[in-house]
This record gives structure tokens, C-alpha cells and sequence, in this order.
């Protein structure tokens, strides 16, 4: 009797140690074994005794597994209320997958990460953010149909291999670090809707090395991740909208004036700020003759020979109605008549085709330059605004450089 009521205070001390674990949230795995292996070997407690205590194990267990997950709620709320804060303020793409990728390795084993973005248009998955043992990879384009990512998007459901075994059944697609293979590897899919837009990966080394909480966590994250990058394309696209012009897909004024503006910023005082304007000679007789349809034609035709000079010095904008502007910044001294007479040849080249007949046209160009003709911005506009006109009150078809009148 009395070997009992010892080992009954045992027990109960023991109990009173996991409720103390299970209030701490450490590790009691080795309690729990310890508790049972004592029950077994106690033959003396009569059987509903016994059940008793295998009962109140039971109950402590399923405490524990509680407590734990309000643990791991708790912390990764955190996480995700820091992601969602820092997706809130950023229409930028390297911050989100930056912030992804940080924040995800603070809770689960990332020897490899990566965000694939699903081309559904191309067939193909643009990664552009790829980690693999502390090193950034370039991004890289592989096509649908290939590896994990490609069944991942078919099935529109979330892999999760535990073992390189478990990988065999899959086509390999490899980049990175190949000369290693992960072990446990959990790919997530990327939904908006109805649509699969990418997949986002964890991978470890180690064998079996995520847990079904891994699980729902970086499918959480990948749900705000997708939908920050879901909100800087809506965000690229307004702004997009906003500096440019429908018609041509050239630049409009707006972003002429923000790209003159930091021009003007970035000059160091070697390099010459020219500005070319030019207007269509013969738009309001073609909408006459012909219609608006016509006249729109031409814009479009000027809107195409424009974009073809666009370069790292020279930008091209839709001005106004049928004017039209040239941003030039070069270091090297240029001659300004040449430079308007080639954007003008290419201009005329080839005429517009109505109703299978040649219609030619022609433009009025004007030229001024910084710091040779103008001190300051406003000046500069001015200056060639004044080039402009005397062109249009001059005959027209010609060029006039500030100061050249007479040429």
C-alpha cells in the first residue's frame, strides 16, 4: 500500500510538472514517455486506476497541443501583421520579395526559397527572386510544363515532399546550387480567384523538416504576397496610364514635364539639354478631307517613328494634340539642324496609305538648347516654343534652330 501512495505522489508531482511545462510552452515529450513507461511497469494499480491516468495524460496532452498552437498563432501573427504593414507601403516588387523571404526564414528552414510568377499568356513562369544557401540567384524563365511548379499550378494544390524519394515521381527542373538536392521541399500555390498566378517555395536539406503548420503559414504568406504583387501591377498599370499616351504609346506631357524637371536635376555641366518640337503641318486639313480616323492615323505614324530613335539619351513624348516633343541629352557637342533634319526625314519617308492613295505630309520643327540657348527650364520651353512658331509663320516644312532664324 504504501509502495502505491508513493508512486501515486510521483505521479502527481509529475502531473503538476507538465501543467507547469504546458504553462511555460517548453518541450515535455520526455515527460509524457517517462508517465507512461511508469504506468506499464506499475502492475499493482488496479485498471480503471490505471485508465484514470492514462486519461488525465490524455486530457494534458491535448492542453499542450492547444497551447502550443495559440503559441504559434500568436508569433506568426506577429509576422504577417509586419508583412501586411510593410506590403502596405511599397508598390515595390524587390521589397516584397525581399520582405517574403526574410520573414519567412524566421520561421521555417529556407536552405532554398523562391517566388515563380505564371505566365499564362507565354506559357512559362518568370522567377525573379531565388534563393539557394544564403545566395541570391539571377532570375530566370522556364517553360510550362517543366518540374514541380508546372503540377503545382495543373492541380491547383499544395506539394509537400518529405524525401528526395518522394520527388522521384516528378520531372526535375534544377537551377541554383545543383550540386545538392533538397530533401523536404513544400510548394505553394499562388491564387487570385479562380486563377493559379505562381507558386512559392520553402525547401530544406534536411529530411522531413516542415510541419503542417509550416504548411498553412507559407500558404498564408503567399496569399499576401501574390496580392501585393497583384497591387503594384494594378499600381505599374495606372501609372503607366498616367504618363502615357493611348494613341501612340509614347510618353505624354505629364512625364515630359517630370523627365525635363530631373534632367535639369542630373545636369553636372558636361552635358547639353536639347529639346526638339514638332508639329504636323496638315492634320486639320486630313480630318477635313478624309475624317478623324485619318488624322489619328497620322499621329499613330508619327507616335511609330518616334519610338523607333528612342534611346538612352533620347525620349520621345506625345505634347499636345499633333505636337509632338524630343528630349535629348547628350556630352557630345551635336549639330542641331542635323539632329532635327534626321527625326524629320525618318518622319517622311514613307507617306500615309487612304483608300489605296499616297497621302504625304509634312512637319514644322522646332530647336533650342541648354545651356547655349536658355539658362533654365521654363527658358528652354520657351526658346523652343519660339523656334516652333517661327517655323509654322515661316512656309512651314522647315527647320529653325534658336538664333537661326535666318537659315
Amino acid at each position: 500500500m504504501e509502495n502505491i501512495e508513493s508512486k501515486t505522489l510521483y505521479l502527481l508531482e509529475r502531473y503538476r510538472s507538465l501543467v507547469k511545462s504546458i504553462y511555460a510552452l517548453k518541450g515535455i515529450e520526455g515527460d509524457y514517455d517517462e508517465i507512461v513507461k511508469h504506468l506499464i511497469d506499475t502492475s499493482s494499480y488496479p485498471e480503471a486506476e490505471r485508465e484514470a491516468h492514462f486519461s488525465l495524460l490524455g486530457d494534458l496532452a491535448a492542453l499542450n497541443e492547444r497551447f502550443r498552437r495559440y503559441h504559434w498563432l500568436s508569433e506568426n501573427y506577429r509576422i504577417l501583421l509586419e508583412m501586411t504593414n510593410t506590403f502596405m507601403h511599397t508598390f515595390d516588387r524587390e521589397v516584397i520579395y525581399e520582405k517574403a523571404f526574410q520573414l519567412v526564414s524566421q520561421v521555417m528552414v529556407t536552405d532554398g526559397f523562391f517566388i515563380a510568377l505564371y505566365q499564362e499568356e507565354k506559357k512559362e513562369f518568370y522567377i525573379p527572386f531565388f534563393m539557394d544557401t544564403g545566395k541570391r540567384y539571377d532570375p530566370i524563365t522556364i517553360k510550362y510544363g517543366q518540374g514541380f511548379i508546372s503540377q503545382v499550378v495543373k492541380n491547383r494544390k499544395i506539394l509537400h515532399l518529405s524525401t528526395s524519394q518522394e520527388a522521384e515521381a516528378f520531372e526535375h527542373v534544377r537551377w541554383g546550387n545543383t550540386e545538392q538536392d533538397t530533401n523536404t521541399a513544400l510548394f505553394i500555390p499562388l491564387t487570385l480567384g479562380e486563377h493559379v498566378k505562381g507558386v512559392i517555395s520553402a525547401q530544406s536539406y534536411k529530411e522531413y523538416a516542415y510541419s503542417q503548420e509550416d504548411v498553412e503559414l507559407l500558404q498564408t504568406i503567399g496569399g499576401l504576397v501574390i496580392h501585393a504583387i497583384e497591387s503594384v501591377e494594378l499600381y505599374e498599370k495606372i501609372a503607366k496610364l498616367s504618363y502615357h499616351d493611348d494613341l501612340t504609346g509614347l510618353k505624354n506631357r505629364r512625364a515630359f514635364q517630370k523627365d525635363l524637371e530631373k534632367a535639369f536635376q542630373e545636369w553636372s555641366g558636361g552635358q547639353e539639354i536639347i529639346l526638339i518640337m514638332m508639329d504636323s503641318d496638315h492634320l486639320k486639313e486630313l480630318n477635313d478631307r478624309f475624317g478623324h480616323d485619318v488624322g489619328d492615323m497620322l499621329i499613330q505614324r508619327i507616335g511609330e517613328v518616334l519610338k523607333k530613335i528612342e534611346g538612352r539619351e533620347i525620349s520621345c513624348y506625345r505634347y499636345a494634340g499633333d505636337e509632338f516633343m524630343v528630349l535629348l541629352k547628350t556630352e557630345v557637342p551635336r549639330d542641331l539642324r542635323q539632329i532635327a533634319g534626321e527625326v524629320l526625314e525618318e518622319l517622311i519617308k514613307e507617306p500615309l496609305t487612304v483608300n489605296g492613295v499616297p497621302v504625304y505630309f509634312t512637319m514644322s520643327v522646332g530647336v533650342a538648347s541648354f545651356p547655349k540657348h536658355a539658362s533654365s527650364r521654363e527658358e528652354l520651353l520657351k526658346k523652343v516654343d519660339q523656334a516652333l512658331y517661327f517655323s509654322k509663320n515661316h512656309g512651314k516644312n522647315r527647320i529653325t534652330v534658336y538664333g537661326q532664324k535666318d537659315e
